[in-house]
């Protein structure tokens, strides 16, 4: 069908400027499975936000199943359900946004989308809060 070149073109437009993103073919399966009832702009917004985790320039299919749509995510992403084993693979600075990501998340829902409220919480200033929501395509 046309699913996997609508994707490849998103991806092509989204990282223009950047190395182009590919995705494992198990992944690009994982996503044809969603319904996408918000259709383009949800799953923009989910190669967007899959694209920021893809730091060897792939998505895989272990970050469609934590950070695609909810349907084929797991329910809950926790932290310590991360790979930490150091070895082939693994990337610190990917297990540094999940983590970031996460704890966005979590004060994002405990602040009720209030961004002044869960840069509070996170310490963090309202710019940079603002700034991590819109490069992680939280909002």
């Amino acid at each position: 069908g046309d699913f996997p070149i609508l994707v490849t073109d998103l991806l092509r437009e989204l990282s223009k400027g950047r190395e182009a993103i590919t995705m494992d073919p198990a992944a690009l399966r994982l996503l044809k499975r969603h319904s996408w009832p918000g259709n383009v702009r949800e799953l923009r917004n989910v190669l967007q936000r899959l694209m920021h985790l893809a730091d060897e320039g792939r998505i895989t299919v272990e970050m469609v199943q934590a950070y695609g749509p909810a349907v084929v995510a797991p329910k809950t992403t926790d932290v310590e359900a991360l790979k930490w084993e150091p070895g082939p693979g693994f990337s610190l600075s990917r297990v540094h946004r999940q983590v970031e990501i996460e704890y966005i998340k979590k004060a994002l829902v405990q602040s009720k989308g209030n961004i002044a409220a869960a840069s509070r919480l996170l310490g963090m200033t309202r710019p940079k809060l603002s700034r991590k929501v819109k490069e992680y395509g939280l909002k």
